[in-house]
């Protein structure tokens, strides 16, 4: 069942958009003065009408990017506080803790309805530039200045110091285990749930915790992946057809499973995945090298038989 969106007027986005576009202009040519009533009035607007920043996916991905965008950059040029603009603040604190010169027009926070832990820095117009989907995150102010601190380095394109990078990496780890950005919730698929939790009681002692399990894509590299953003293992749906052994489909879920049991650690600045406890438990699925050989002569076969 879908989640019903709010019935926005067709005409109040075709203003919206007309905005956007003149406070876009004017952020970029530096016309802060001559647009901060407008800017004002916008997020206003925001504030009173409706909380796009907490209802992500009850707007269509273009429009909700749109809007959101649209708050950072009326923040800016009105100067007026909003969530987003204490998140810009703790950003530019990061920035300029690495020697990066700032202005107002240094740091954008820009929205993409697809939720990932990444994020690019760049130079446009001759002003370093961070763009970032961590907008509607409501993460502490530590993440922040750690995002901002990286990013200065990124865009003087220089390699961050080892320090820098850990600090980053550590802020996000807290956050996800604290709160994750509000996301679409999914549900799991009634055959791998119970097969997982078959799996927990047997292979795990029910140590793990409630996770969404679900089919996901095709995919030809991925045949599964565990998502401690949204709390889901997700498994390549071509797994589930009637020319794959049973056992390997198990030994998937095995693996992702595996990752919640085993989370990564660092070590000598490296964040380890499949470190030696990983391997040296993944080995003790029983059908693992029956489920090793057919991955890798059969899988390529497999994917080329359904790929269209």
């Amino acid at each position: 069942m879908k989640r019903s969106r709010p019935a926005i007027p067709p005409s109040v986005i075709r203003k919206l958009r007309e905005i956007s576009e003149q406070i876009t202009d004017a952020f970029w040519n530096d016309l802060h003065s001559e647009y901060a009533h407008l800017a004002e009035w916008t997020l206003q607007y925001f504030q009173t009408e409706f909380d796009v920043a907490r209802t992500p996916h009850q707007l269509q991905p273009k429009t909700h990017t749109m809007l959101l965008n649209l708050e950072v950059l009326c923040s800016l040029i009105s100067q007026r506080s909003s969530p987003v603009s204490h998140r810009l603040e703790a950003l530019r604190h990061g920035v300029a803790d690495s020697g990066l010169k700032i202005s107002a027009q240094t740091v954008l926070l820009e929205y993409s309805p697809t939720v990932r832990l990444t994020f690019s820095a760049a130079v446009m117009l001759e002003r370093p530039v961070i763009i970032t989907p961590f907008i509607t995150a409501p993460w502490d102010e530590d993440f922040y200045v750690n995002l901002g601190r990286l990013g200065a380095y990124l865009v003087k394109k220089r390699k961050p110091p080892k320090r820098i990078r850990e600090q980053f990496n550590d802020a996000i780890r807290n956050n996800i285990r604290q709160q994750a950005p509000a996301t679409r919730k999914r549900s799991s698929d009634p055959k791998l749930k119970q097969l997982f939790d078959r799996m927990n009681e047997n292979l795990f002692g029910n140590k793990l915790p409630e996770v969404t399990v679900r089919w996901g894509r095709f995919n030809k590299r991925k045949l599964g992946h565990w998502d401690a953003f949204r709390n889901e293992i997700v498994i390549n749906p071509l797994l589930n057809k009637p020319e794959v052994p049973p056992y390997v489909l198990h030994f998937i879920l095995f693996h992702e499973m595996l990752h919640i049991a085993l989370p990564p650690y660092r070590q000598n600045g490296r964040l380890l995945r499949h470190h030696k406890e990983f391997k040296a438990a993944e080995k003790q699925f029983p059908y693992y090298f029956q489920s090793k050989t057919w991955i890798e002569e059969e899988w390529p076969k497999h994917y080329r038989r359904y790929r269209k």
